[in-house]
């Protein structure tokens, strides 16, 4: 009896009508069946329908039944789907051919309806078996890859927030006994502010990691545009003050949209330390910000070294291996920019850039006003 939980299809190959028509009476019950008179029709069959299973004979007039088995089996697209050679050939050294060449069972004719049934269950359950295997294997794999692309961006993010905090108390500690007791009160505030928005950091990348590894739902609720524009350039007001970048922002004293408020605040922080990565010595960065229907635009536009079209798509791919340095030699070229790119989709947004090499970069994305606008764009 066949005990799987749905029919499965099965493809008969024989050039002669009666033996098509006898396994067709016995197996019918029990698969979804295809037929095939001649060894062409099989190798055509096999490729469009992918059955579960091949009932393959051996004697036949354009090819031979362990041909068509070779052929089969040096097919990507067929090389997994299990062969029951049935033949009336009952030599040992036909049987033994018939395995050589890739099959995986063999079965004589006249043979027991009910032992061939047998085996055809046995061979499709292990082939269902093995299939469930090798996705668990490319879940894992990817599983593996994302922990790895997870310790990559938390450490990039939380070195250079540190290094920030690190570099304002070094330059505090070195000013300190030059500076008045209300300068010394407000450098040690900024160094609390600096140190608490480090702290603040590592909060969302691990809650944001934990999801992630945990397959858990994400939060999302309303953002104010202006509110994180500003928590970002506190982070990042070092690496500012270093090249003595000026940042010109156009946006509205207040706006809201709806996403992820981790996701967001890490898109703006990879965008924005990126342009001042490859912004020149005291230029400008623009961000700004407009309505387009049911989304808010917001780009981030430097007068840097600017990138070659040809390396566009690479930029937000995770597996490629575009790198440069930027204008003071710093590290790295799009390190997060695949992750933004994650976070923008999963928003129900778009990414992308528009740069001219020695002329700057300027990079966008869209965010929802509105949940059911991130419901629609996801669905």
């Amino acid at each position: 009896m066949n005990y799987l939980a749905e029919k499965k299809s099965v493809l008969i190959v024989d050039d002669q009508p009666q033996n098509l028509q006898l396994a067709a009476t016995v197996l019918n019950p029990y698969y979804r069946l295809l037929f095939a008179h001649n060894a062409s029709l099989a190798l055509q069959a096999a490729e469009e329908k992918l059955p579960d299973l091949i009932l393959l004979d051996i004697m036949m007039p354009d090819m031979s039944g362990y041909e068509v088995c070779i052929l089969l089996k040096e097919n990507e697209t067929t090389k997994h789907i299990p062969i029951i050679f049935l033949s009336a050939k009952a030599d040992e050294m036909d049987i033994l051919e018939a395995y050589s060449c890739g099959g995986q069972d063999y079965v004589t004719k006249p043979f027991r309806p009910k032992e061939l049934i047998a085996r055809i269950d046995a061979h499709i359950s292990l082939k269902v078996q093995r299939e469930k295997i090798d996705r668990m294997n490319q879940e894992l794999l990817a599983s593996n890859n994302q922990r790895d692309k997870l310790i990559s961006f938390i450490s990039h993010d939380l070195r250079s927030s540190l290094k920030s905090a690190y570099e304002l108390l070094k330059s505090t500690l070195e000013k300190y006994a030059n500076l008045s007791q209300q300068q010394q009160v407000l450098q040690l505030e900024k160094s609390c502010g600096t140190l608490a928005h480090t702290l603040e950091l590592q909060m969302e990348l691990l809650t944001w990691a934990k999801n992630q590894l945990g397959k858990r739902h994400f939060h999302f609720d309303y953002i104010e545009i202006p509110g994180t524009f500003e928590k970002v350039l506190h982070q990042l007001q070092h690496q500012l003050k270093a090249k003595e970048i000026t940042v010109h922002m156009e946006a509205p004293s207040s706006q809201l949209v709806y996403g992820n408020p981790t996701m967001f605040n890490t898109i703006m922080r990879n965008l924005l330390s990126n342009a001042i990565k490859f912004s020149k010595q005291k230029s400008e960065i623009v961000l700004s910000f407009q309505l387009i229907d049911e989304f808010a635009e917001i780009s981030v536009k430097d007068q840097g070294v600017g990138i070659a079209n040809k390396h566009f798509t690479d930029l937000f791919k995770a597996d490629s291996n575009f790198s440069t340095q930027g204008t003071h030699g710093e590290k790295g070229m799009g390190l997060g920019l695949d992750l933004c790119q994650e976070f923008v989709t999963k928003m129900g947004g778009k990414i992308w850039v528009k740069s001219e090499l020695k002329k700057g970069s300027q990079f966008f994305f869209t965010v929802p006003l509105h949940p059911i606008v991130m419901e629609k764009t996801n669905a």
